[in-house]
């Protein structure tokens, strides 16, 4: 896989960013219509840590990770490749970010290589292909019945911030009966305003609406099955003060479980970096720092996935010994391709074993008391 990997990354590499990552995505496609080739794949990645289930195994909102590595949101915005992500050996996948219409997102070029810090940045926009049209993929694509599928939901572009409210509960309300968990994104430095949603005086009502709508949802279902979680991703840039505020403001709602972090504004002393969410490698600090907070404000109550900056399996295990029940990666699997996935998982399991863990759960948090 390495070989492989490392010949197709000189050739995408070649190519302009998002160039490189839609022809990507056409392969990947092509290839989930091969049922036999995704199911060959992923008993192949599957078998190199399956001794190790009963160590790796997390849980988030109640709801069963095979291993704690998941793949984060904005690869695959309209759920198009899930089957190749499970073959991958991702635990979990985060689709979207999703809005309730379809928009075509920021003008191009808009993502953007930094190899010299293994890391992206992107202005995407919220490119997707709306709520209806997700909902109509996810509904003729076969669950899987050990990878749960999170929906990370937004708001349209022209959607002024005083009527967000009803994009995200409309987003929800189209996608409510296909996901194992939603996201609300409060967030993205690429829509102008957003992420004044995350504040601590604009959120409870957000949220609450949303906590409403979901109950709607759930029961016109009919199920006995608890209410789908509900998680906030929320940014790396807040200051302390406004971190604190907003988590109260979360934790006041009874919200799920948090998202730590999007991606970053902030750029090094003297960076001459272009404008966009930075992810990857430079994240890696303060998305652990953001992590370890929202662990010792929540006393360890709230579950935690952490995003960013995870490139490896040190990486993954500071994170989780930092606050995080569950991680997510992107970028790392851009600049090292699918194998990344299982050297993670199985460096994770060395990891806890050397440190006499018989659970992920023991090495939650053990950096952040």
């Amino acid at each position: 896989m390495d070989g492989w990997y490392t010949w197709a990354k000189t050739a995408l590499f070649s190519l302009d960013a998002e160039q490189a990552h839609d022809m990507t995505m056409h392969v990947l496609r092509a290839v989930c219509g091969m049922p036999s080739v995704v199911q060959a794949w992923e008993k192949r990645t599957h078998r190199q840590w399956e001794a190790e289930r009963a160590l790796l195994q997390t849980h988030v909102c109640g709801i069963a990770w095979e291993h704690p590595l998941g793949l984060a949101a904005g690869l695959d915005k309209n759920a198009r490749c899930l089957p190749a992500w499970r073959a991958m050996g991702f635990a979990c996948t985060e689709i979207g970010t999703v809005t309730p219409l379809p928009q075509i997102g920021n003008d191009k070029p808009r993502l953007v290589r930094v190899v010299e810090q293994q890391a992206l940045i992107n202005r995407m926009g919220f490119n997707n292909a709306g709520a209806r049209e997700v909902a109509r993929t996810l509904f003729v694509t076969p669950k899987h019945p050990r990878k749960p599928v999170f929906i990370n939901i937004g708001k349209n572009k022209a959607t002024p911030n005083e009527e967000a409210t009803n994009d995200y509960v409309l987003a929800l309300r189209a996608l409510y009966a296909l996901g194992d968990a939603f996201v609300i994104n409060v967030s993205s430095p690429n829509t102008p305003g957003l992420r004044d949603l995350q504040q601590a005086h604009t959120i409870r009502a957000l949220l609450e609406a949303i906590i409403e709508e979901r109950e709607l949802q759930h029961a016109a279902l009919g199920i006995d099955a608890p209410q789908k979680p509900l998680l906030v991703k929320i940014s790396p840039d807040l200051t302390d003060h406004d971190l604190a505020d907003t988590i109260d403001a979360i934790r006041s709602v009874a919200i799920d479980g948090i998202v730590a972090t999007n991606t970053t504004n902030a750029r090094d002393p003297g960076s001459a970096l272009e404008a966009g969410g930075l992810s990857g490698a430079p994240l890696r600090e303060r998305s652990r720092a953001v992590i370890r907070d929202v662990y010792q404000a929540t006393r360890g109550m709230c579950p935690i996935v952490g995003c960013g900056g995870i490139s490896d399996a040190d990486d993954a295990y500071a994170a989780i010994q930092a606050g995080a029940c569950a991680l997510q990666l992107y970028t790392a699997l851009i600049y090292q391709g699918p194998s990344v996935v299982s050297r993670i998982v199985c460096g994770l399991a060395e990891r806890l074993r050397a440190d006499g863990c018989t659970s992920v759960r023991q090495a939650i948090g053990v950096a952040a008391m």
